[in-house]
């Protein structure tokens, strides 16, 4: 149940996420889904609680006791993309952006 709900989780993210970042990036990362999936229980483990804790011993001036850990749990979030990325049988694609083609494009218009 647990690797069949965070599968879920990564791959509606991904579809929701996906489509902005190719329009905006003219990219698309085939490994993205597995990284995502790679990634998760870093980041819901260990990044996000390190990140609200530092921030609530942060008024206090305490915030030294947990941006160690945070920034070792960031580190290992940062290995894994650089694993998935390592892939050389599935590089980053690129897509060209329809509206550079356009005839719309060609028009001055203002900002």
């Amino acid at each position: 149940m647990q690797v069949s709900s965070l599968a879920f989780t990564s791959i509606v993210a991904g579809i929701a996420t996906g489509l902005f970042a190719t329009w905006h990036f003219h990219r698309i990362a085939p490994m993205g889904f597995v990284a995502n999936l790679a990634a998760m229980p870093v980041v819901s483990f260990l990044v996000m609680p390190l990140a609200l804790l530092s921030s609530l011993l942060m008024p206090y001036g305490l915030e030294f006791l947990t941006l160690d850990a945070l920034g070792w749990s960031i580190r290992r979030v940062v290995e894994i993309s650089n694993w998935t990325n390592s892939f050389w049988l599935f590089p980053a694609l690129q897509v060209p952006n329809p509206w550079h083609s356009s005839p719309l494009a060609q028009l001055d218009w203002p900002a």
